[in-house]
């Protein structure tokens, strides 16, 4: 399948790529549990998310999943070798459909793809960890947000975008909810690329545990570290 291209003609003004700046509401510091779940946003619809990591220069771009349209690209990025190393989902189109479809219908997660100046480039689970698997491995607050990640465009791999693709990310996750003041992830520890992109996003390691299908480690963001340290040096 070829690249898709996004004809920013089609994407909301609001969503279009602009230098993000530092506001109050991205430093606020609200602890986790303060206002509990009800601090939590909506599932977005559509376009939510937009902006321009200025160490790579790159454009970035979400919007919720469509299974209509989105899942040939889906299927082939879960069967790219590279892909299925750490995802273990290789399947067939009818397969991949009921995944989705699974994942439409679980309240506490949605699915959404990722544009790379203008290129379909990253599918993203983004997800609330108290009602996930991995509520279970660690003290799980009521606004800590989880999110799992790939880059299935073969143009963007192995040239530097898994970090900014984090940074994107984790400016996404922190600006539309300002509750929340931490992102896990629960990578493979096998699966250094990713380590590596997400420190240079503020990831740090946490600790190592135990899934039935994996070893993996809890990397962690927190608002401060990321908007004193990250953002505000990008």
């Amino acid at each position: 399948m070829k690249p898709q291209e996004l004809h920013f003609a089609a994407v909301p003004q609001r969503f279009r790529a602009c230098p993000a700046t530092l506001t109050d509401a991205h430093t606020e510091a609200v602890l986790p549990d303060t206002l509990g779940a009800s601090a939590r946003p909506s599932c977005p619809f559509g376009w939510f998310h937009n902006v321009r990591d200025s160490l790579s220069g790159g454009d970035f771009a979400l919007r919720t999943l469509d299974i209509a349209s989105d899942l040939p690209r889906f299927h082939e990025w879960q069967n790219n070798a590279r892909v299925a190393k750490f995802w273990n989902e290789r399947g067939t189109l009818d397969q991949h459909r009921a995944y989705l479809e699974r994942l439409s219908g679980d309240g506490h997660a949605f699915a959404a793809m990722g544009y790379l100046n203008g290129i379909a480039s990253a599918y993203l689970e983004i997800y609330w960890t108290q009602e996930d698997r991995l509520g279970q491995h660690y003290d799980a607050g009521s606004t800590d947000r989880g999110v799992h990640f790939l880059i299935g465009e073969e143009a963007h791999v192995g040239r530097g975008w898994g970090g900014a693709w984090m940074r994107a990310i984790s400016h996404a996750l922190f600006a539309g909810a300002p509750a929340t003041q931490r992102i896990y992830c629960e990578p493979d520890v096998r699966n250094e690329k990713f380590f590596n992109a997400a420190a240079r996003a503020g990831f740090q390691k946490i600790k190592e545990f135990d899934f039935p299908h994996k070893r993996a480690a809890l990397i962690e963001n927190t608002r401060h570290r990321f908007f004193s340290d990250i953002w505000c040096d990008a």
